[in-house]
Order: C-alpha cells, then structure tokens, then sequence
C-alpha cells in the first residue's frame, strides 16, 4: 500500500540546485553580489554593474534569473538582474509559483505527526510547554 503525499513547490531538490555548481560566481565573494549595510548608491550602481558583467558571461544565467524570479528573491543579483529589475518584472507580470509534484511513500516509510507538537499553523501547545518549561526551570 502506497500513501500519496503532495511536495510543496519550493522543496529542495538536487535538479534545483545542481546550476549552481557550474556558476561563475561559485566561488567568489557573495558581498559582491548582495548589497552591504550602508553602501552608498556609488558604490551600488559599481558593485552592481561588476556582477552582472560577470553573470552575462555565466553558463547558468538563464537558471539563475529563472530560480531568482521563481522563488522571488528579494535579495541580491541573480542571473544579471538586479533586485530592482526583478521587482520591476514581477510588478509588469504576474508570476505563477510550479505546479506541486506528487511523491509516493510506501507504508513502512509513513510520516507521523508528534503529539508533542501543535499541528501546523497552532502554536499554542508549544506555548503552552514554553510556559511550563519556565515555571518548573
């Protein structure tokens, strides 16, 4: 007997990731690629055109800007776009999250859910044993 369980969209996987290792930016310092506390735009507008220079010659930029727009990172430069230019493109097109894929677990492999923990969305039983934690400790 088989249970159907539906993944969520963004669950890590090896086929969503694996781009990156052939990235250009691999390797390199990422503060060249997401903006340091009180940069000034100077600075900005150099830092910014430094790495998509790099990222126009990357063999994964079309992966990179794919994954950014996506999962809509908000932060940093990806595939050439700058957090600006992906808010921009998000506001002109709406953009649809992929369809769920569908995993199958056999019944030995089933997921239980703790009766020690709230269920999703209810915090109150982990509040409540914060609480006694505190009281006892």
């Amino acid at each position: 007997m088989s249970t159907s369980l539906t993944a969520h969209p963004y669950a890590p996987s090896t086929e969503m990731w694996d781009w990156q290792l052939r990235a250009r930016c691999r390797n390199m310092d990422t503060d060249l690629f997401f903006s340091p506390e009180g940069e000034t735009r100077q600075a900005r507008r150099y830092r910014e055109d430094f790495a998509t220079q790099i990222c126009h010659s990357c063999p994964v930029v079309t992966e990179c800007r794919t994954h950014a727009q996506t999962v809509r990172e908000p932060y940093g430069i990806w595939g050439g776009a700058t957090e600006a230019d992906r808010r921009f493109s998000t506001d002109r097109k709406p953009q649809q999250p992929p369809a769920a894929r569908t995993v199958t677990r056999s019944t030995a492999q089933r997921l239980t859910v703790s009766s020690r923990h709230p269920r999703p969305g209810r915090r109150e039983a982990c509040g409540d044993a914060a609480d006694q934690t505190l009281r006892s400790g």
